[in-house]
This record gives structure tokens, C-alpha cells and sequence, in this order.
């Protein structure tokens, strides 16, 4: 079995704390701060998946902003 990379490592505890939140949002807890960090692990993601597949800048930001 493989060593766990530091990059492997840090996208692991990534999705640990943003399943935190997850939970801490759908018990209504902190649920504003919740979502904000939920919003600030995934934007970087939703924006390259948008980029990737050609979208112009604008509507990159239009998909991916925080609602």
C-alpha cells in the first residue's frame, strides 16, 4: 500500500472539515458561517470545472458565486 502524499493528506482532512460543515449547516448551527466555509472549499473547484469546459470569465462568476 502507497504512502499517503501531503498533497493526498491535506485534500483528505479538506473533505473532513467541509463534511463538518456540511453537518453543522443541515442542523441549523452557525449555519451562515457554515455555508460561507462550505462556499470558500468549493468555489475554487466549481470555477475550474466551468473554465475547463470554455465558459467566458463572467460566466464563471455567475455560476460559481455565492447564492
Amino acid at each position: 500500500m502507497a504512502e499517503p502524499t501531503l498533497r493526498g493528506t491535506r485534500i483528505e482532512e479538506g473533505r473532513r472539515r467541509v463534511n463538518v460543515w456540511i453537518d453543522r449547516w443541515q442542523r441549523g448551527i452557525d449555519a451562515e458561517e457554515s455555508f460561507r466555509r462550505i462556499h470558500q472549499y468549493y468555489y475554487p473547484l466549481v470555477r475550474s470545472f466551468f473554465a475547463k469546459r470554455g465558459f467566458a470569465e463572467e460566466e464563471i462568476e455567475d455560476l460559481a458565486q455565492e447564492t
